[in-house]
């Protein structure tokens, strides 16, 4: 009969445990997946959202997956810059922003596969890819279990149910009372850019990270993986009657540099030669009236030389929705082909020969960079 009451008890103790974690976490929602009610000085402030940026947004798109009927995918380039309420604004398709720093195809491939099998109302996908995504990597990422392709999507109840989230959600109560009016991402998912922000110094520091890093330019061997997954992505949204759009993301010349000073100019040749054997795609990068911008403090179309402002996506769609109606800067974004590929990355080598002769002091400075 004891016993009978100790389990008893510890069961109801045990219940009442599971519901409180389980309204802590609704009703603070750190990782804004739940669309809970926000309130100022208490949980309007998200800042498990950089901390958690994978979960975060990957578990966002699929418990919302009927409020947007556009997704846009890539790294954190676009995480930064494109802007979907503009796209939503230029289109009518409801679209949300679930870039991720640091992320490749295979991981929007997971997003799109998981979306799909949750009979979304998916119509389009917005792709930006990088060079530096379809490097191979060291070993020991590869077998990272800190991958989106491990995500458990479908177990919502670890959020809900989680300690760990329990923590994350008193953390984000003690942000607000501190800073309650810093926020890190809009309702669409397109991270805010801070203020005191220099781009001169951060455009310079990006570059030394990308040459000198061997996650991005440094020992750089192309990965077939990402390009079998490229494919599958391609086959996967044919199937399902999604609209692929691809697009190179506008990076500013100051990294193609950074691509030449580390011997890769011919693997970036390849590598937008591969990508046009799959699939046509925009090219933003290369050098033109955007990506050629002089580095400053404040710049118009950049946050340093890697990430761009939402000015440059507004660019960005007017080219990919209307590019005949234009006005200016007509020679942002090219649309590429199989068929003039080879145009273009001849090309390419024409303009950077003469770019750089004409800003050789930027030349010298980067490849200063990379014997640092």
């Amino acid at each position: 009969m004891k016993n009978i009451k100790f389990n008893l008890i510890a069961l109801i103790s045990l219940i009442i445990l599971l519901i409180t974690t389980a309204l802590i976490n609704l009703t603070v929602d750190p990782f804004s997946v739940f669309n809970s009610s926000l309130f100022y000085k208490f949980n309007k402030i998200k800042p498990e959202l950089k901390r958690q940026e994978r979960l975060t947004k990957v578990f966002y798109s699929i418990l919302n997956k009927n409020n947007f009927d556009t997704i846009i995918l890539g790294s954190s380039r676009v995480d930064y810059g494109f802007d979907s309420e503009y796209y939503f604004k230029k289109t009518g398709y409801r679209t949300y922003n679930s870039g991720i720093k640091a992320t490749g195809v295979g991981d929007g491939l997971e997003i799109v596969k998981k979306l799909v099998h949750k009979n979304s109302n998916l119509k389009q996908v917005l792709l930006g890819v990088d060079f530096f995504a379809f490097k191979k990597p060291p070993e020991y990422l590869i077998n990272s279990k800190d991958q989106i392709i491990s995500t458990k999507l479908n177990d919502f109840a670890s959020i809900l149910l989680s300690l760990d989230a329990v923590e994350c959600s008193i953390n984000t109560v003690l942000y607000n009372l501190k800073t309650p009016n810093i926020n890190i991402y809009d309702k669409n998912g397109l991270k805010i850019m801070q203020k005191d922000h220099n781009a001169y110094n951060e455009a310079l520091y990006e570059v030394g990270a990308y040459m000198n890093d061997e996650l991005f330019y440094k020992n750089y061997k192309p990965w077939t993986k990402q390009f079998e997954d490229l494919q599958e992505f391609i086959s996967i949204c044919k199937k399902n009657n999604i609209k692929l759009i691809v697009f190179v993301n506008p990076i500013n010349v100051a990294q193609l540099q950074a691509i030449k000073t580390t011997n890769n100019w011919q693997n970036y040749k390849n590598w937008k030669k591969k990508l046009a054997q799959l699939t046509p795609y925009y090219d933003f990068s290369g050098f033109n009236s955007v990506t050629t911008e002089p580095l400053s403090k404040n710049m118009k179309y950049y946050i340093d030389s890697n990430h761009y402002l939402k000015i440059t996506s507004h660019l960005m769609t007017d080219a990919i929705i209307n590019p005949e109606k234009r006005f200016e800067h007509k020679d942002f974004g090219i649309y590429i082909t199989n068929d003039n590929v080879e145009q273009s990355n001849a090309k390419l080598d024409k303009d950077y020969n003469e770019w750089s002769k004409n800003n050789q002091i930027l030349v010298k400075k980067i490849n200063a960079i990379k014997n640092w």
